[in-house]
């Protein structure tokens, strides 16, 4: 057959979904809005409210530095704390 394959969509299209349906889920709870994945993530109190939400769970992480709202503007070490303990309590927990 003559199988035409559907052209890749660009990384600048993809993001542009991927914030698009975040922001979906987070109109449930939170009212997040996610403007730059990245940035709005590295905290990692975005990840812990989506798994929140996708899972029906209540984790707390007890996330430094952030109590009820992103704080892109932590420094790299406490970013990289808060990640530490999203690998210890959710990630070798449930995946």
């Amino acid at each position: 057959g003559n199988l035409k394959l559907q052209q890749r969509r660009s990384i600048v299209e993809q993001t542009h979904d991927l914030r698009g349906l975040l922001n979906k889920i987070f109109a449930f709870r939170g009212g997040w809005k996610v403007k730059n994945i990245a940035m709005d993530f590295s905290d990692g109190f975005l990840f812990q409210e989506l798994f929140n939400i996708l899972y029906d769970e209540r984790i707390n992480c007890c996330l430094e530095g952030v109590k009820d709202c992103p704080n892109p503007k932590l420094p790299v070490e406490t970013k990289i704390t808060n990640w530490n303990k999203i690998n210890a309590g959710i990630c070798f927990n449930y995946f």
